[in-house]
């Protein structure tokens, strides 16, 4: 809540890390990005540690009609070693492109991601059959 009242500059969230310490065990509603100028292009080649958000839950639906879009991402890296034993819907990706009708109401358990950095230029083009990706060595999805 305390987003919806700030104004972040793009520019100092250009080539950082965003510490998310303070959202540990929350849910974190990404529409509430929409109206303080935040642009997820902005974050391309920089990394995003996500180590504070174990065992909470992000809501896919909270991306729905934002101006976040999931093709900004492409050739970023983003490490999910922390993310054991959550789960992230993936209703925001209906739009971005990727083939997930199919995971539309599931969420997706990213256990398999562990200690791994996945670019997300390499998932642009995988298949999603079910929760588990065919010929590929990433189990999940974020």
């Amino acid at each position: 809540s305390a987003l919806m009242d700030s104004v972040i500059p793009v520019s100092d969230w250009m080539d950082s890390v965003i510490p998310v310490s303070d959202l540990m065990d929350s849910v974190i509603p990404v529409s509430a990005l929409m109206d303080i100028g935040i642009s997820v292009s902005a974050l391309m080649d920089s990394e995003i540690p996500v180590s504070a958000l174990m065992d909470s839950v992000i809501p896919g639906t909270d991306l729905m009609d934002c101006v976040i879009a999931v093709s900004a991402l492409m050739d970023s890296v983003i490490p999910f070693s922390a993310l054991m034993d959550s789960v992230l819907p993936v209703c925001a990706l209906m739009d971005s492109g990727s083939p997930v009708i199919d995971l539309t109401d599931s969420v997706i358990p990213v256990s398999a991601l562990m200690d791994s950095a996945i670019p997300i230029s390499s998932l642009m083009d995988i298949l999603i059959q079910g929760i588990a990706l065919t010929d590929s060595a990433i189990l999940s999805v974020p």
